[in-house]
């Protein structure tokens, strides 16, 4: 299981947004973000700052109530994050959720997406 991405709040709000969730207030650096069904969460706004992956990880977990294999699985199709990961966990993201990769193909990274060769 490969580690969460490190993620900046604007890029965890559209991931928010694609899975029902619509920002309702914000109190000071800390915004309120609220499902259709009454689900809430909470995500501190710092610009410049990312997300910790124990914060990340809670809020996927408990609030928006799917498993990390699913949320990595969305990243990855949608291309939401802008981040370089280190190698591995790069290389595990690429098998993992570009097909299965059955021929083996080598993960060939070109700007901040990665593709297969």
């Amino acid at each position: 299981m490969s580690k969460l991405p490190l993620l900046s709040a604007r890029e965890f709000f559209k991931v928010l947004n694609k899975f029902g969730f619509e920002k309702i207030r914000q109190e000071g650096s800390h915004v309120f973000c609220r499902h259709t069904d009454g689900r809430t969460t909470v995500v501190p706004n710092h610009p410049g700052e990312k997300l910790d992956r124990g914060l990340l990880n809670k809020i996927v977990k408990k609030d928006i109530g799917i498993s990390r294999e699913e949320f990595m699985k969305y990243l990855w199709q949608n291309q939401v994050f802008s981040i370089s990961f280190n190698q591995k966990i790069w290389r595990e993201i690429c098998i993992l959720y570009a097909g299965f990769n059955t021929k083996r193909q080598k993960p060939e990274r070109i700007g901040k997406y990665c593709f297969l060769s």
